[in-house]
């Protein structure tokens, strides 16, 4: 059965459990393979729809996000005739993380969660008409809370394969109207509940996917440059999803009423916040027609959140995802960034992290949330210096 080493290390007071396991050593030279937009057509997201899928949900007050379970994903590459030798690379050494090969993209780890709930308790986000990047996206569940209140978003990841068999499908089983049946109890674990997804694509949904979505694989040394190539059409029309994403953020700071798996960091002494600050307004930016798309919009106008989770444990990739924060944000833009405090055995940690963000001379960063009991864990706000 295809399947990966998910084991964590035992608990310690510093950060030795729950974090990737240790990497086997890299190469004298790592190849990078170079940063690639990966098309998505109509009739590719219409194929999708005959393709069967167990998902598993999280909801996070009014908003459901839908997504592969691990045990469904691992079942559908092990069947699979499209795998790369990246993922069997993987496979094969039981292994999370295999530098420059393959990246840890097939699992949710620990601290997108954190980044959901904050987000759905920060009632100051204004998502319609915002453009996002979803760095080391995965599954996409950050990138997809947005696209469901109403942002356009660009997904990212290393691997094509996690792209193509995890993000694209989650995408599509939240941008659908679903008719789901859900599993009996025997299915369900850990409070979360397996659905058969059916889908039927409306054409307005299509044409939202079309507007308000792209997705991009490779390494982000040369992810700048690509995206300045490839425009995304923002909108602030958000029928195509029937959820109460603004009513829902104006209640969330009283009613914490999410499902998901993660622990209630409200309700959690051992964890500490500060608020995101309040003085955003909404956007100015107006929708725009497919035909008028490539006059109205273009990348100069950058993005006004990036969102990125579990995704410094490499200190040799800091350089360029720094270099993203400053080429690709808006002036006003923020990075909100979850992490673990340090990944034992990898070398990557928040305080090193925040160390470069400092040396670049051009961020500014505070911490807006810590879990300090068990496996550390960090939220944090980097903006450009004014």
């Amino acid at each position: 059965m295809f399947c990966f080493n998910f084991s964590v290390a035992d608990e310690d007071s510093n950060c030795s459990n729950g974090v990737l396991p240790k990497p086997s050593p890299p190469a004298a030279t790592l190849h990078w393979q170079p940063a690639q937009m990966f098309q998505v057509s109509r009739q590719d997201w219409q194929a999708l729809l005959s393709e069967p899928a167990v998902l598993e949900e999280q909801t996070f007050g009014n908003v459901q996000i839908k997504y592969l379970g691990l045990d469904f994903i691992s079942d559908k590459l092990e069947s699979s005739n499209k795998v790369s030798a990246a993922i069997k690379q993987a496979e094969e050494e039981y292994s999370d993380l295999i530098p420059a090969v393959y990246e840890g993209g097939l699992r949710v780890w620990e601290c997108t969660w954190d980044l959901l709930r904050l987000l759905h308790t920060t009632p100051s986000l204004h998502w319609p008409g915002k453009r996002v990047l979803e760095l080391g996206c995965g599954a996409g569940l950050l990138g997809i809370y947005a696209f469901l209140c109403g942002a356009s978003v660009t997904f990212q990841d290393y691997n094509m394969d996690v792209i193509e068999q995890v993000t694209v499908p989650n995408v599509l089983y939240n941008a659908a109207d679903l008719s789901a049946t859900v599993a009996g109890e025997e299915e369900k674990q850990d409070g979360e509940e397996a659905i058969d997804a059916s889908l039927a694509l409306q054409d307005k949904t299509l044409q939202a996917l079309e507007q308000r979505v792209r997705f991009c694989y490779g390494d982000w040394g040369d992810l700048p440059q690509l995206l300045e190539s490839s425009a995304l059409c923002p909108t602030t029309e958000v029928e195509t999803v029937k959820l109460a994403c603004e009513d829902d953020a104006h209640t969330a700071g009283n009613n914490n009423n999410s499902s998901s798996s993660c622990y209630d960091a409200r309700n959690d002494s051992s964890c500490r916040e500060a608020n995101l600050d309040e003085s955003r307004k909404p956007s100015s930016r107006r929708s725009c027609d497919l035909k008028d798309c490539a006059d109205n919009c273009t990348m100069s106008e950058k993005f006004d959140f990036i969102l990125t989770s579990e995704t410094i444990y490499n200190q040799d990739n800091y350089e360029k995802l720094l270099d993203i924060f400053t080429s690709c944000l808006q002036p006003e833009g923020v990075v909100l960034l979850a992490a673990k405090s340090c990944y034992f055995g990898v070398g990557g940690s928040v305080a090193s992290f925040i160390a470069a963000v400092e040396r670049t001379g051009r961020l500014q960063h505070r911490k807006l949330f810590e879990h300090i009991t068990g496996v550390r864990r960090e939220i944090i706000e980097i903006k450009l210096l004014e």
